[in-house]
Parts: C-alpha cells; structure tokens; sequence
C-alpha cells in the first residue's frame, strides 16, 4: 500500500516562501559612519559687550541607520541620524578662555531628510585666561552658551547610505 502525500500545506509553504523571502532580502537595514571636519568662528557675548571670536576646529561624527521596511518596532521612523562633537573646540581671541563643544544629538524621521538640520549643543568655556594677557575681567555672560549647527546630509536615495555631511552653519546666539 502507498503511503499519500499531503501536498496542499507543502505547496502553500513553499509559495508563501517565494513570495516573501525576494522583500525580506532586498529590505536589509544600512548603517552609515561618516567624520566630518568642523572649523569656523564663533562669537561669544562677553560682560562689557564686546563679543569674543573662537576659531572651533575638530570632527563631527554622525551615524545614520535606515531600514526601509516597515517593522513592528519603528513603524514610523525608519531613519535615525546620531550626531556627535569629537573634539571641538577653540580659544577666544579676546579672553585667551578655551571652548569645547559638547553633546550629541539623536534624530528619528519617517522619510530620508533632504532639508538642512538646525540642531543645539553646549558650548563651554572650561579653562582660565592665560596669564600674559591683559587682566581685565572680560568674562563671558555665561559659562555655558548654546551652540547652533546647521547640518545638510546627502543620502543614495536607492539604498539610504549616507553620502555627505556639509556644515552650512554655526553661531552662537546672542542674548
């Protein structure tokens, strides 16, 4: 006696795994590591109302991670951009203080930026004048100020990677 086979459930296996199985790979997530260099001045308000020029120079290290599938854990934020200071920092030509940029910024969006990213990080003046310079106490109005950076990314729109980082920007906003 032949033993019968149940094909109906092995064929609807195997087409559902023809189906599916094509997405599921061509829908693998991309990370992207990307430094880039940050030079430019600043001007930081000083207690007499003068402003002091800081040079900043060091590396912005931005990490992205784009899955263009949908999936049951970010639905809808399939981009994440991490954005870190490595290094930043500058020496006010006025007081002779040190600045140094700190933090980091994460961001999730539903679609591949194309638009310029405002974003904030500190900027701190963290050691004293140098002792040659004129004693006068031009200090800054704060030892903590805002940092202002203006960030345009440029993406392979086919597979989300992250191509460029262009600094447009950056300022201290003034009081």
């Amino acid at each position: 006696m032949m033993k019968r086979l149940n094909r109906p459930p092995v064929i609807l296996a195997a087409l559902v795994l023809f189906y599916f199985l094509p997405a599921a790979l061509e829908a693998q997530p991309v990370t992207t590591s990307v430094q880039a260099p940050l030079a430019g001045p600043v001007f930081v308000p000083l207690i007499n109302g003068s402003l002091d020029q800081v040079n900043l120079s060091g590396m912005v290290h931005v990490q992205t991670y784009f899955n263009s599938a949908s999936t049951g854990l970010h639905p809808t934020d399939p981009m994440r951009i991490s954005i870190n200071l490595d290094q930043v920092s500058g020496v006010g030509d006025l007081t002779g203080l040190t600045y140094i940029a700190t933090e980091a910024n994460r961001i999730n969006f539903a679609t591949i930026p194309t638009d310029p990213m405002n974003l904030s990080f500190d900027l701190r003046a963290v050691a004293v004048p140098d002792p040659h310079l004129p004693t006068d106490p031009i200090i800054p109005t704060d030892p903590v100020f805002p940092l202002d950076i203006s960030f345009l990314l440029t993406f392979n729109p086919d597979t989300g990677a992250l191509l460029n980082v262009d600094i447009e920007s950056m300022h201290v906003p003034l009081p």
